[in-house]
C-alpha cells in the first residue's frame, strides 16, 4: 500500500496532528506503540518532524498531557456554564456529577492514567503542576453562580 503524499503544514498544524497522532495510537493500541516512526506514519508526517517538535517521548507526554488538562478544563467549564441556570443545590449537584462524567469518560480516563503511570516519580510534578490552576478556575466559575456557603 502506497503511503500518502505527505502536505505541507505550519509548525502548529504539524504540533497537533503529531499529537492527535500519539493520542489515538494510545486509545487504539497502547502506549507501547508510541513510537516516533509510528508517530510519523499516523501523522503523515517525515520521522525528522517529531523529532523536530517533540525531542524525546517526554516531550511528547508532555505536549498531550497540555492538550488534555487544556480540552478537560474547557469541557469542564463548558459543563458549568450550561448548569447555570438551575436554583444553587441543583447547579452544585448537577456540576458534581458532570464533572465526574466528563471524568471517567473512557478517552480522559485512559489519557490520564497513561500519563501517570507510565511517567517517573519525578517527572510526575510537571504533569499535574497545571491541575491547580485548572481547579481554580472551575471554583471561581462555580462561585459566580451560587451563594457563597453552597459554593464553598
Amino acid at each position: 500500500m502506497a503511503k500518502p503524499k505527505r502536505i505541507r503544514r505550519t509548525s502548529e498544524e504539524a504540533r497537533e496532528q503529531i499529537l492527535l497522532a500519539a493520542e489515538a495510537l494510545i486509545l487504539e493500541q497502547g502506549p507501547s506503540e508510541l513510537k516516533f516512526q509510528s508517530l510519523a506514519d499516523r501523522a503523515n508526517v517525515a520521522v525528522s518532524n517529531v523529532y523536530h517538535h517533540f525531542g524525546g517521548v517526554l516531550e511528547i507526554k508532555r505536549g498531550l498531557a497540555d492538550k488534555v488538562i487544556d480540552e478537560l478544563r474547557a469541557d469542564l467549564i463548558t459543563a458549568l456554564g450550561e448548569e447555570v441556570h438551575n436554583e444553587p443545590l441543583v447547579f452544585a449537584e448537577n456540576v458534581m456529577f458532570r464533572v465526574y462524567s466528563i471524568l471517567r469518560s473512557k478517552r480522559y480516563a485512559k489519557l490520564i492514567g497513561w500519563i501517570v503511570l507510565s511517567t517517573e516519580l519525578g517527572e510526575l510534578e510537571d504533569f499535574i503542576k497545571p491541575l491547580p490552576a485548572m481547579i481554580e478556575v472551575i471554583a471561581q466559575h462555580i462561585a459566580r453562580y451560587l451563594p457563597e456557603a453552597t459554593a464553598h
